[in-house]
């Protein structure tokens, strides 16, 4: 019986703990630099989880990656806000790493009038 407890414990504390894409993901957003280019961000990071690009009216090419750095919060998973919680969107204008995070995204987008659905 002892043994079983600690079994199950040992598994319920392992299940918490974050999967080793999440934590190499949240290691390489420490690297980054504003300035880096598109292919020193794909270099460190890898391929993101999903990736958007659009260009605005003033010609200017903006790309998104989305990285995973948290996990999958039940039942909000697939949900826009599960999406927020899960992921860390990096902003690639004509390029060049320019900065990342929800708000830095959302200021990005409202700048150039561009509308996201992230369902």
């Amino acid at each position: 019986m002892k043994r079983l407890s600690l079994v199950l414990m040992l598994l319920i504390i392992g299940s918490c703990a974050p999967p080793p894409l999440v934590l190499n993901n949240r290691g390489n957003l420490i690297k980054l630099a504003p300035g880096m280019s598109k292919e020193q961000v794909l270099q460190n990071m890898g391929l993101p989880y999903r990736n958007d690009a659009f260009t605005a009216d003033t010609g200017t090419l903006i790309e998104v990656y989305f990285y995973q750095t948290e996990a999958r919060w039940v039942g909000i998973a697939n949900s826009s806000d599960g999406y927020k919680y899960e992921t860390t969107p990096l902003v690639i204008v004509d390029g060049g790493l320019v900065g990342w995070g929800w708000s830095f995204y959302e200021d990005t987008t409202q700048k150039y009038d561009i509308k996201i659905n992230l369902d």
